[in-house]
């Protein structure tokens, strides 16, 4: 079910983990396994379990969301658009041209993309307690909401890869409120895109 175009499990699965927000290393800290398979069932049999759950046993079901959506939430069609931008001159025109993609994205995407962002600001405005601010969670969210390919050699196109990607999804948190914005996007976007090649 959905709250507006978000998913009611993304809502309430957010909620709860913004109690428990100071909780160090969340999303980075694994779950105990055993009781992670014992709230996936409970989630599948439709039962309100989150309240009750641990913030790193919670903050794995949400990745795991990402990673089986049938598509991307960044859609893969726009990934290639969104990592070249990453390499335009300045953070201003990086910011610009991906706030101006972020448009062009389907309507229920941007709303989930907008609602998690959003959520991860106000996480990332607590690294001094939890120690996941934007680039951290950057890092370990990346590559599961592009659903790009695990590496098992770090090389260096790997790593330039994993940078671009942890670019784009700063960008997000850092402008969650701006994302899908065409109000927000000025000729200022229009003249930043039109520096690279899409």
């Amino acid at each position: 079910m959905e709250y507006g175009s978000v998913p009611c499990f993304l809502v309430d699965a957010c909620m709860n983990l913004l109690d428990h927000v100071d909780t160090e290393g969340l999303f980075r800290i694994s779950g105990s396994l055993a009781r992670l398979k014992t709230l996936q069932k409970k989630l599948e049999y439709g039962e309100e379990c989150l309240s009750a759950c641990r913030p790193c046993d919670l903050a794995s079901p949400v990745k795991k969301f990402f990673k089986e959506l049938p598509e991307p939430v960044l859609s893969t069609k726009m990934q290639e658009a969104f990592l070249k931008v990453q390499h335009l001159p300045t953070k201003e025109d990086r910011t610009c041209a991906t706030m101006l993609l972020s448009c062009v994205l389907p309507d229920a995407n941007q709303s989930v993309m907008r609602h998690f962002a959003v959520f991860l600001l106000k996480v990332s405005k607590r690294s001094a307690k939890n120690k996941m601010d934007g680039t951290n969670l950057s890092l370990v969210l990346a590559p599961t909401l592009l659903q790009s390919r695990g590496v098992t050699k770090m090389d260096c196109n790997a790593e330039k890869h994993l940078q671009l990607e942890m670019d784009v999804l700063l960008c997000f948190i850092e402008n969650a409120h701006h994302i899908g914005n065409n109000a927000h996007n000025s000729t200022d976007s229009l003249h930043s895109l039109s520096l690279v090649e899409i």
